[in-house]
């Protein structure tokens, strides 16, 4: 017994990761009272929402109520959005998602909760078929990563919340898979998709951008290429945003610290101030996960270079230095670390498979 542990000790760390994100989602529960209660309308929207449906009524408030707004003018033609955002810079950063929902509904308000709704459904499938294709390829049998994949505790929850890491993360799995197949051109697209859905999500080129140029030298060129294109976009997106908007400013550097002063003390932080212990539970038990993922990846990334080692040891370092409210209660932690759970199960499967048929694990070819 002894030693099939220390043979399949990764393996059994992929399934840990499974496993908590299983019980995370049964000790948190996703849908409150209903599945609908992911139409989002909040205090901060609920006069606009109810302009065009009376029907709509105040549902479990979160950040989706902000989406379903910026919904009405996606690309700040008019602004009339802006006076109920909280945070209108920050917000319009993330485009995208309110964007394919106005599209999707055809412009038509009556349909926007329901277009996020739906979108937000697509994309969760979306991602289930790029883990598929990506277990295809790894050669591994995709029904254990696929469930773990889509079972990833915040994935549901922004999933069942008109949040915009379900699209990201969909995109930035499939941009991924792209890179690996050397479709450099289809993989900088999705990576600028993703990039308009969630500025964080380009933590991702420049992780395989770093983990190229290293494996590689010579592929200094292609890396910067797909760094461009990949964060282009967005820069210019965020740019357009701050001069539509005057008067609000908005650093991103104000979300990063130096690595653990913001995770502590936040983390402190919800330890002092969550009321019940359910609350404690959920909250300081997603940061238990992500530092032994952290310790994990920075342990390991020396001996499996890997590709998605190289990912995982990427988003470990995001979660080292992001702040701004994140690690003091669960609903905003367990969003910070889906891609870093989806990408860990990866690297854990890809080094078991190597390990037991005896294939080095050295960093994985790219076709260029």
């Amino acid at each position: 017994m002894a030693e099939f542990f220390r043979k399949r000790i990764f393996l059994i760390l992929a399934v840990a990761v499974a496993g908590f994100n299983l019980w995370h989602l049964s000790i948190r529960g996703v849908f409150g009272n209903s599945v609908f209660d992911a139409l989002t309308i909040g205090p901060e929207t609920l006069e606009l929402a109810q302009k065009n449906d009376p029907r709509l009524e105040l549902k479990n408030s979160y950040d989706g109520q902000f989406f379903y707004a910026m919904t009405y003018d996606p690309l700040l033609i008019k602004g009339d959005a802006v006076k109920y955002l909280d945070n209108p810079v920050y917000r319009y950063h993330r485009m995208l998602y309110p964007l394919l929902a106005h599209l999707f509904s055809l412009g038509r308000p009556l349909f926007f909760p329901y277009a996020l709704f739906m979108i937000n459904l697509i994309f969760w499938a979306s991602a289930g078929r790029a883990i598929y294709l990506i277990s295809k390829d790894e050669g591994w049998n995709p029904c254990f990563p696929v469930i773990a994949a889509l079972t990833v505790s915040g994935l549901v929850y922004t999933t069942f919340r008109t949040l915009s890491e379900t699209s990201a993360a969909a995109l930035v799995l499939w941009g991924c898979l792209a890179w690996k197949k050397g479709l450099d051109k289809r993989a900088a697209l999705a990576f600028a998709l993703s990039g308009l859905a969630r500025e964080t999500s380009l933590f991702v080129p420049l992780c395989i951008a770093a983990h190229d140029f290293i494996k590689n030298p010579r592929s200094i060129k292609k890396s910067a290429v797909l760094l461009a294109l990949s964060i282009l976009p967005a820069l210019v997106w965020f740019k357009y945003v701050s001069m539509r908007i005057g008067g609000t400013q908005y650093l991103e550097t104000n979300r990063f610290s130096f690595p653990f002063i913001g995770m502590v003390a936040e983390a402190a932080s919800g330890y002092k101030n969550l009321s019940t212990h359910m609350e404690l539970l959920r909250s300081m038990s997603i940061v238990a996960e992500t530092l032994l993922l952290i310790l994990v990846s920075a342990f390991a990334i020396k001996k499996y270079p890997t590709f998605w080692g190289a990912l995982t040891l990427g988003q470990a370092f995001f979660c080292l230095i992001v702040k701004g409210n994140i690690w003091d209660f669960y609903a905003s932690s367990c969003r910070a670390v889906i891609l870093l759970n989806i990408f860990a199960v990866l690297w854990f499967l890809e080094i078991d498979k190597n390990k037991f048929s005896g294939i080095p694990c050295a960093p994985a070819q790219t076709s260029l």
